[in-house]
């Protein structure tokens, strides 16, 4: 685990928080062990926040990378946030997956393009792009069956 300031800040509040904590009647220490419950709670929501921070900070990152042709640099990151994030929003993950679908599609690798764009769902606003993407890097990959499949497959949603 990497040691961070939030978390020599968190340990730190711990240690206090505990050290006034848990003297006292039993009473006391009942009404002190549901604070330190929340106190506990709320931290952690903290952590969740600042780790979703950090996954919208890589993802800008690869964003950059994207825009500068730094392709297999954007690839080596987002694998490495997919290995090692537990808590990432679905949004985030169609983004990840689009931008490894198009760095891998723009340095030729068209069969990992079709299949980091085939994992984006129909809720994101790259899921139209993405199936145009993935049926055409089947086309040129002389797939036609799986391109028809593809482009067949997509759901239009109407705005009405």
């Amino acid at each position: 685990m990497e040691i961070s300031a939030t978390n020599l800040n968190f340990n730190s509040l711990l240690s206090d928080f505990l050290s006034c904590t848990f003297q006292g009647s039993a009473s006391k220490m009942y009404f002190n062990t549901r604070l330190f419950c929340l106190f506990l709670s709320v931290i952690f929501i903290f952590q969740g926040k600042a780790q979703t921070n950090e996954i919208s900070e890589e993802i800008r990152f690869v964003s950059y990378l994207i825009d500068n042709s730094e392709y297999r640099d954007a690839i080596f990151i987002v694998s490495r946030i997919a290995t090692s994030t537990e808590s990432i929003s679905k949004a985030q993950t169609d983004s990840l997956n689009y931008y490894a679908g198009w760095s891998c599609y723009s340095i030729k690798n068209l069969d990992s393009s079709a299949y980091y764009f085939d994992k984006i769902g129909q809720e994101s606003a790259f899921y139209y792009p993405a199936k145009f993407y993935q049926a055409f890097d089947y086309i040129y990959l002389g797939k036609f069956d799986s391109a028809e499949k593809v482009l067949n497959s997509i759901d239009f949603v109407s705005d009405s």
